[in-house]
């Protein structure tokens, strides 16, 4: 499923804890590993030998810790920032994932970490797993990336971009996962105006499209359903605070996208602010 992945590093004690989740992909079919730091520079391209060689130690170490997977792992050195950098060289090696942490630290604004996965968000084309670090007081990073294959809970809003990314968790299910809970969260604060009756309907309708989705899975996999009111962000925060060994798929374009703001504002919140990895599938968009 995702044979190249793409590891961007800041060399932060949060960055090593990132790369720790590398082994939890090798069920997930990963055969190699590009890691990749990003100099920042804007301008002053003639300081890019001197940075990098005062980041060889560190990115060399984390290579090394990389390649206990028993996979090669490639390490590049970009001049650019982050965000477009990712982009970039994500096309160039055919990168099938991007593995991201929420939270990092760095001396150049434009590699915090936090920005450069809402930025990376916004660009990729590919896949992008958002790992949760935790950073302790003694500088040192923890991320909730184990055994992702093993429980999945997929949000969904029956829109182009859900469907796509429950093919994700049908390919995860195949590959092993042993459980699925299908979300999907009716937002009261639209249907203004509308009669208990059709509200009804409006539960009996979305009842049904998760019974579809279930059907799809339940031959291999124990599968719940879950039909929440109230906010999207909220509710699907809730549940994944219920499962915190989950891993949460979502596409990042849902109903009402609008290309002027934020890609995915639920996605994103959910991206940001849950516990549990984020496993992030992108629509289809134009070259």
């Amino acid at each position: 499923m995702f044979s190249t992945v793409l590891i961007p590093t800041d060399l932060s004690p949060a960055s090593d804890s990132v790369a720790e989740c590398a082994g939890s992909l090798v069920p997930l079919g990963m055969k190699s590993i590009v890691l990749l730091h990003a100099l920042g520079l804007r301008h002053l391209e003639d300081m890019a030998p001197a940075l990098e060689a005062d980041a060889r130690p560190k990115l060399d170490a984390q290579a090394r810790s990389l390649r206990r997977t028993g996979l090669p792992v490639e390490v590049v050195v970009a001049p650019g920032v982050a965000p477009q950098e990712i982009d970039r060289v994500a096309r160039e090696r055919h990168a099938s994932l991007v593995l991201l942490g929420s939270q990092g630290a760095s001396l150049a604004s434009e590699l915090r970490v936090g920005s450069v996965t809402l930025e990376t968000l916004h660009r990729s084309k590919v896949p992008v797993l958002v790992a949760r670090v935790t950073c302790q007081p003694s500088d040192e990073g923890a991320t909730t990336c184990r055994a992702l294959a093993s429980r999945i809970l997929h949000p969904t809003d029956f829109s182009d971009a859900a469907e796509r990314a429950f093919a994700y968790v049908r390919a995860l299910v195949k590959g092993g996962a042993r459980s699925v809970s299908l979300i999907h969260v009716q937002d009261r604060r639209r249907p203004h105006g509308h009669s208990q009756d059709k509200l009804a309907d409006f539960d009996r309708i979305d009842r049904d499209r998760l019974g579809r989705l279930a059907d799809e899975l339940r031959t291999t996999a124990d599968v719940s359903m879950d039909l929440a009111y109230g906010s999207p962000i909220q509710e699907i925060l809730r549940c994944a605070a219920k499962m915190p060994d989950s891993l949460i798929v979502m596409g990042t374009q849902g109903r009402g996208f609008i290309p002027e703001v934020l890609l995915g504002s639920v996605s994103h919140a959910v991206a940001r602010q849950a516990n549990a990895p984020v496993l992030l599938i992108p629509a289809h968009r134009g070259a």
